[in-house]
Parts: structure tokens; sequence; C-alpha cells
């Protein structure tokens, strides 16, 4: 069953959280005195900012919240996203990507157990040649592998589809 929506109020106080969770991180290490992991710690958040904000650039509302509320609503999920971004997403694609993002993500937090360690990887590429999202799960065990179909506007390229393994690639024009 799909995720409600979160609201304004909902998003704001998951980051707030996360943000706490973060500075409270990078605390704990200097405390410690671990200042090389407090310094990779700041690195991994400013890349991770950086690759939220070239979400931006896609003008696509849908996409990036549904990118940037996804461990939020599926908690089971860790997300490691990379995103290269030089154009607008065009109209049409935005919740046909979206839908194929809520399958698979769905599909797998219904059928994992707590044991599993569920990755999820996002890789966003939108310029004037390349226009796909590359997307793998893994971190589960046995569960069958999600079934995805081409639209008329999305070929999908199954690149690995096992019982611990899931990775595909959607291409559009």
């Amino acid at each position: 069953m799909p995720v409600e929506q979160l609201t304004v109020s909902d998003a704001i106080r998951h980051a707030n959280h996360d943000y706490l969770n973060h500075l409270q991180l990078i605390h704990i290490n200097l405390e410690l005195g671990q200042i090389d992991a407090a310094k990779q710690l700041i690195e991994q958040y400013t890349v991770n900012v950086r690759m939220f904000s070239q979400l931006h650039y896609l003008k696509s509302p849908i996409v990036q919240q549904w990118l940037q509320t996804c461990t939020w609503r599926y908690p089971a999920f860790t997300l490691h996203l990379t995103a290269h971004v030089d154009e607008a997403l065009q109209q049409g694609y935005e919740e046909q990507l979206v839908e194929y993002l809520e399958k698979t993500v769905l599909h797998y937090s219904e059928q994992s157990t707590a044991t599993d360690e569920l990755e999820l990887t996002v890789s966003v590429t939108v310029t004037q040649q390349i226009k796909q999202l590359f997307v793998c799960v893994e971190g589960f065990q046995h569960i069958e592998p999600l079934a995805l179909h081409n639209t008329e506007n999305i070929h999908v390229d199954i690149d690995e589809a096992t019982n611990e393994c899931l990775s595909y690639c959607l291409a559009w024009q």
C-alpha cells in the first residue's frame, strides 16, 4: 500500500530531525577526537546536499519531492543519489518515473524483513544526449524480482533481476 504524501510540516519536521542527527554525529566525533571522521561526515553531507540541489534543474517537483522524501516515507531504505542534470525534464515523464520508483520501493519494502538493510541507489542523468534514471535495490534476500515493462514513452532495460538484487535503467527521448 502506498505511503501517504507528506505535508509541508511533516517534511520540515523530518528535515530538521535529520539535520540535528547529522550535527550530533559530527559533534560526537569531534568530542572523541575523531577529526578525520567528522570531516568525512561533513564531506558526505555536503555531497548529498549537492546531489539533491541538482534535482532542482529537472524542474519537476514531483520527481524531486519523491526522491527527497523517499527515506522518510520508507525508513527501511537508505538512499544513495547521484544526479547530473543540465536540462529540465520534459512534461509527461515525471509521473511515469515516479510510478516506477514507487512500485519498486513498495515491492521490496512490503516483502522485506526487519533484518534486511535495503539500499536504494538512484542515478538521474538528464542532458541533451542522455535521459535516464538508473535504479538499484539491494540488501534483501529471497524476494522475487519486480517485473517491469516498457511504456509508450519509457524504455526499461533490466540490468540484474535476482532474489537478492534488482537494477534497471529507464530511458526516454
